[in-house]
């Protein structure tokens, strides 16, 4: 990124006094690259980074996958629970209230006009 030997930043307290120029020249050296260009890069150096995820990423990640931390109810793909305890287990039993099941009592409740959906 051009900021080796650096020695304004070569501890944390001078890191944190310059976030802006260290935000601002990972901002233009990330726009050069590919997401996997990037993620090479850092990789070559032993630096601790990952994607940023969409949903439609977590549903494909093997990682994600091989723990079962996307589970399906009633249709509907969600998150498993994050914590697997085998003393006390937890478990997702439903997927939660119909679209706009509660919209007419909302509004009601909200002063205003009756609708089906919000």
């Amino acid at each position: 990124m051009g900021l080796d030997g650096d020695e304004e930043l070569a501890g944390f307290d001078g890191r944190v006094a310059h976030r802006e120029r260290i935000d601002a020249r990972m901002a233009e050296w990330m726009l050069q690259r590919t997401q996997a260009q990037a993620l090479a890069e850092f990789e070559e150096v032993d630096a601790a980074a990952a994607p940023v995820y969409d949903m439609a990423d977590i549903f494909a990640d093997p990682q994600y996958q091989a723990r079962n931390a996307i589970i399906t109810i009633d249709g509907v793909p969600m998150p498993q629970l994050i914590a697997q305890l085998s003393a006390t287990p937890g478990a997702v039993r439903w997927a939660g209230r119909a679209q706009n099941q509660d919209a007419a009592q909302i509004r009601a409740e909200a002063g205003e006009g009756q609708s089906d959906s919000l």
